[in-house]
């Protein structure tokens, strides 16, 4: 089956053409998506119809390029909705039927081959077992059961046909029913193992095997002893990574997926929208002088897993990374988060966090250099950011981990006696790589001399350097992102928003009771999110007793708080003049608080207002000003 994919589409906002509908649709999302009459067009010569979703676009113009319908996921509300409000012209629709009809006969052979389809969908089947943690010997019982029961039906089927036949009087010697008996009976007869099903699922379905990676062997303990030879198993340190190389490669061939990467443009004007704005970003040559080039993005965390078949869980370090160029309304989707590496967190503590990230470097430092893909082209690519907790952050950055240490912020060298009391960032205590790199060769220095070495890394809040820093545009001075998941929503917010409530809502300056608080928080339109905050009591404002909100529910409270609160300014600043003695000063209006800082002027930010809100280690607001520059708080 051929399907042309050059074709002439020109944008209907701006005039500019395109030979390619991947071009088109990265130009739409990133020139005119913000736009309130925000529409695509199908592109294909003589068809008008316009679309305000990805998805119905792509499902409609399976019609033009001939493509069975099962071939791709569709989804009918929209694309009914999408006919409905744009009905197209009866030339359109004998062109669309006419389009879908011819055919050629070895197309409609290929697309009729019982044998391949039924092979990719048992494939299917076992895979989505495999996804959703089916054990192994559950799925052979499920393959046997289903062998069985289509066994059975097609036996009654034949059974019923020669029945039906000779009571019509015809004769059915012809018919071989035994064969299609006999070809039941060989259902999942080329998977019928793990061997081959994993082979078939590389050859045929794209999927990515994990590599399992050999750390180190050491003895066991001696078990026992079998005849007169002692027993001395070998244990070998592995871990899982998912190539990175691998993963990229395929998100770039995939139509579907290469449709959704955007060109990396920063804005036009002086205003930081994103992290295509920021300092990071102009930095890198690699992503700044390169448009169509990837902006990864690594992410560490740690999970607690538990095995059936013990309750005591093992924890594990996991890898993941995201690719910036795709749309934000895509991004956060785990769709669009892969999983690159699965470790036993005892080894990260054994061998050290460099023995894992060395492999994802090798990975990245071949994609800084162009990486070939099947059909010939070459793309690059770069990581504009690290993110994960403060733990994590620091483990990979080699710092400090224990925050009782005498230095424990990753980004300047406060102690932590200061951070307690801090509101403003001090540009001449903030760490640089070529202190870092120093630092780095004056601990290796002292490596034969542990008295000095602990010294000197206490003094540098240090403990060695990460392999991290090979990157020709990666340093983790620069590319560690913030933790604001616990610097703010678990930090700063919790300790600063209970007593504000307290003092507004139940003390002297009573301005708003709990009650019509909890009102209008209740009726606040939150639009499609479902995060809302649960209803605050008087014991959760009591002191050190927590508002028992969950992340994304203190996010919103935040964001809705000031609304709440703005038209009680008036009255909040009368009650405070008149404790003072004086009169009612104008309000100020600043800017919309609502939002969140989604448009920050540079002026702003480069101007240090943190809030000036002093807080207890290891949370470290007051550099976000900086960061938010550097633009490391909004990937």
């Amino acid at each position: 089956m051929k399907v042309v994919k050059t074709m002439i589409v020109s944008c209907h906002f701006c005039s500019e053409t395109f030979r390619e509908d991947g071009d088109y649709t990265r130009h739409m999302f990133a020139f005119h998506k913000t736009r309130p009459d925000f529409t695509m067009v199908c592109g294909y010569p003589g068809c008008n119809l316009k679309f305000k979703n990805y998805k119905t676009r792509m499902a409609h113009k399976q019609i033009h390029l001939n493509v069975p319908r099962n071939s791709v996921v569709t989804d009918s509300v929209h694309v009914n909705e999408t006919l409905t409000s744009n009905p197209p012209s009866d030339d359109n629709v004998m062109e669309s039927l006419s389009a879908g009809a011819a055919q050629s006969e070895e197309d409609c052979f290929e697309v009729g081959h019982s044998n391949v389809n039924k092979e990719f969908f048992q494939a299917q089947f076992l895979l989505s077992l495999r996804a959703k943690n089916v054990p192994a010997n559950i799925i052979e019982s499920v393959m046997e059961s289903t062998q069985t029961i289509a066994q059975s039906c097609v036996d009654d089927f034949a059974s019923q046909i020669e029945t039906h036949l000779k009571n019509k009087n015809i004769d059915c010697s012809d018919l071989d029913l035994n064969s299609l008996k006999q070809e039941a009976s060989k259902c999942f007869e080329g998977l019928n193992t793990k061997w081959r099903q994993d082979k078939y699922f590389t050859e045929n379905m794209d999927v990515i095997v994990p590599k399992k990676i050999l750390l180190d062997a050491s003895v066991c303990k001696d078990v026992g002893t079998r005849g007169s030879n002692p027993r001395t198993p070998i244990k070998h340190d592995s871990f899982y990574y998912v190539s990175l190389l691998d993963t990229l490669k395929g998100l770039c061939t995939n139509e579907n997926c290469i449709a959704l990467l955007m060109p990396l443009i920063p804005s036009s004007d002086d205003v930081i929208r994103g992290c295509f704005d920021g300092s990071l970003f102009e930095e890198n040559p690699i992503l700044s002088n390169n448009p169509d080039a990837l902006a990864v993005v690594l992410y560490c965390d740690e999970v607690n897993l538990v095995d059936t078949a013990s309750s005591r869980p093992v924890k594990y370090g996991m890898f993941y990374y995201t690719v910036l160029n795709i749309g934000e309304e895509h991004r956060s989707g785990l769709h669009a988060i892969s999983l690159l590496m699965a470790v036993d967190y005892n080894l990260i503590v054994e061998y050290g966090m460099n023995q894992f990230v060395s492999v994802i470097v090798k990975d990245l430092l071949v994609l800084e250099d162009g990486l070939m893909l099947s059909n010939g082209n070459i793309i690059y690519g770069s990581v504009l950011a690290f993110m994960g907790d403060n733990l994590a952050s620091h483990a990979v950055g080699g710092f400090k981990q224990g925050f009782t240490a005498f230095r424990i912020c990753r980004y300047c060298y406060a102690i932590s006696q200061d951070v307690q009391c801090k509101c403003a960032e001090e540009l001449n205590l903030l760490r640089t790589p070529e202190q870092y790199d120093h630092q780095v060769e004056v601990l290796k220095s002292l490596e034969n001399n542990q008295t000095q070495l602990k010294k000197k890394s206490a003094e540098f809040g240090l403990n060695h350097g990460s392999d991290l820093n090979t990157l020709p545009h990666f340093h983790v001075t620069k590319n560690l992102s913030p933790d604001p998941f616990h610097d703010l929503l678990e930090g700063c917010w919790a300790i600063t928003v209970p007593r504000v409530l307290r003092k507004f809502c139940l003390g002297a300056e009573t301005v708003l009771s709990l009650k019509d608080l909890n009102f209008r928080i209740s009726e606040m339109d939150y639009g499609y999110s479902e995060t809302r905050p649960t209803t605050i009591s008087e014991q959760h404002l009591a002191d050190n007793a927590g508002l028992h909100q969950t992340g994304s529910q203190m996010w919103s409270l935040v964001n809705i708080l000031p609304i709440i609160l703005e038209p009680l300014v008036d009255a909040i600043r009368a009650s405070r003049q008149r404790q003072r003695g004086g009169g009612t000063s104008g309000r100020r209006r600043g800017g919309d608080s609502s939002t969140g800082p989604s448009v920050i002027p540079r002026e702003y930010v480069e101007g240090g207002v943190t809030g000036g809100i002093p807080l207890t280690s290891p949370n470290r607001p007051f550099h976000y000003s900086g960061l938010i520059v550097a633009d490391k708080t909004s990937l």
